[in-house]
């Protein structure tokens, strides 16, 4: 059984902190939270499935103009409930994985997320390794 990286939570932070009347400075526009999690196997490919999960991500938020418009309604309803890309066609969910794909690679947010993972990847693992009571758990 291989390693599995998956996105196990994204949501709108800025709105969770006003709803609960929390003071949110009027300069942040967008606030978003991603959490990633490791799962089954070995924990080795840890880096590299992070990069992989980031290539895949694009936030729905930042799609250029020239994406039509059913397909970023689509892009935004299967990212606010993710069972539904069991129920779309093949050849539709492969378009539109294909665009995310591609617009991950201009998106300011993802970019941004990859330069805080690399900044971050020291640490994550010295982290990692903490909890795995030494177990090496190098990028190879």
């Amino acid at each position: 059984m291989g390693s599995k990286m998956c996105i196990r939570d994204k949501y709108n932070k800025k709105l969770e902190q006003e709803k609960k009347r929390k003071i949110v400075p009027k300069e942040i526009v967008s606030w978003w939270r991603l959490e990633m999690q490791l799962r089954r196997g070995k924990a080795t490919d840890w880096h590299a499935m992070v990069r992989e999960s980031l290539d895949s991500f694009a936030s729905p938020h930042y799609l250029p103009g020239d994406v039509k418009p059913v397909d970023r309604i689509m892009i935004k309803g299967l990212n606010q409930d993710h069972s539904e890309w069991a129920y779309i066609s093949r050849n539709l969910k492969y378009r539109l994985r294909k665009l995310l794909k591609e617009e991950s690679q201009n998106d300011e947010l993802t970019n941004h997320l990859r330069e805080t993972f690399a900044e971050s990847a020291d640490d994550l693992k010295k982290e990692l390794d903490t909890w795995l009571l030494g177990l090496d758990v190098t990028e190879e």
